[in-house]
């Protein structure tokens, strides 16, 4: 008999079935992350969230993955694109400071790329 529950230590909290399949999109977003399937990353993240909002490392990864996604746009000369997507960022996740650091970054990249 499958037991319901599972205890995940990393986070000290027992785990229901959804939480358990929540973890399942947790790990394929890693994979999507690994392999820079950014549309990809950020939907198992989603999907991770809604069937287990408790998750403090899916909230983390999601974050995580739309900085790196902002941040590889900038680094292709996207830098509106890239500004859009961290000012998005922090309406979502002020407290999530990564953001406004790479805000500036990219700002800086644009005015650098403006000089003549």
């Amino acid at each position: 008999e499958l037991r319901s529950v599972w205890r995940n230590p990393s986070q000290g909290r027992v785990l229901n079935r959804p939480a358990l399949i929540a973890m399942i999109y947790y790990n394929q977003g890693l994979d999507r992350l690994e392999s820079q399937d950014w549309p990809g990353a950020i939907t198992a993240n989603q999907r991770a969230l809604r069937l287990d909002p408790a998750s403090r490392t899916a909230r983390a990864n999601l974050l995580a993955i739309w900085n790196n996604w902002a941040l590889q746009r900038s680094e292709r000369g996207e830098h509106a694109e890239a500004e859009a997507m961290f000012r998005h960022g922090l309406r979502l996740a002020p407290e999530f400071t990564t953001f406004q650091l790479n805000l500036g970054v990219v700002q800086q990249r644009q005015l650098e790329q403006a000089k003549p």
